[in-house]
């Protein structure tokens, strides 16, 4: 009677367990199943590696990848039905609206784009970067609408409204230039943020002979560690 007793009972719970509908895994896709893809040329300026496309399962509908953008590559101008994340992991590049000055961005720096705003990001003049891009599909499945691309002279204007040259990741000091707040408000920063100026005149020997190279350093005091700002 026992045996039949534990038998109806197994029974019972295998009927139970196959009426339960199948319950979701996580999943894990490496980085080596998604080798990099060439950004196309319709859609971007320069050489740009997309990897690690993803799409959420419905009901989500955000989906996005990894891009890295050479040096000066970028994309086309485009818009987002539901707007776009961009999270930057590396690299020194620019984000810009449609009517509005192009913004630096840099590692860590979180790029909310709202709904319908035209726009295009890329790669500082001589330095490349790295960004997570997401976005969600319309209730049509599109989630993104490519326009004209980004010339090389709307590139310049957008390096100079920014802030950066094409000698560097940031406006430099001349060769003997003295500190001072004009000199501080060259870079665009505010002279209270600045914790302080050094002069570098190669190893120790003096400040601004010839044969020795000459930099200058800015640092923002603002955070828990103070930040590069020029160089």
């Amino acid at each position: 009677m026992k045996t039949l007793v534990c038998m109806a009972l197994a029974g019972a719970a295998n009927a139970t367990q196959a009426q339960l509908p199948a319950v979701a895994r996580v999943t894990v896709r490496t980085a080596a199943s998604s080798p990099a893809a060439i950004g196309p040329s319709e859609n971007f300026t320069g050489t740009v590696r997309v990897t690690a496309p993803f799409q959420a399962l419905l009901p989500g509908r955000a989906g996005g990848a990894t891009v890295s953008f050479e040096p000066r590559a970028r994309t086309a101008w485009h818009s987002h039905p539901l707007g776009q994340t961009l999270v930057v992991t590396a690299g020194l590049g620019l984000v810009q609206q449609a009517g509005q000055p192009a913004l630096v961005i840099r590692p860590g720096d979180v790029v909310t784009i709202p709904a319908n705003v035209r726009h295009w990001h890329g790669a500082g003049p001589d330095t490349a970067m790295t960004h997570v891009a997401i976005a969600e599909k319309a209730e049509d499945g599109n989630a993104v609408t490519w326009r004209d691309k980004v010339g090389d002279a709307d590139y310049q204007a957008a390096l100079v409204s920014a802030g950066l040259v094409a000698g560097g990741p940031e406006r430099r000091p001349q060769l003997g230039q003295r500190g001072g707040a004009g000199f501080l408000a060259g870079f665009g920063r505010a002279v209270d943020e600045v914790l302080g100026v050094e002069i570098h005149g190669g190893a120790g020997s003096g400040v601004g002979q010839e044969s020795e190279p000459l930099y200058a350093r800015l640092w923002q005091s603002r955070g828990p560690t103070a930040t590069l700002l020029a160089r």
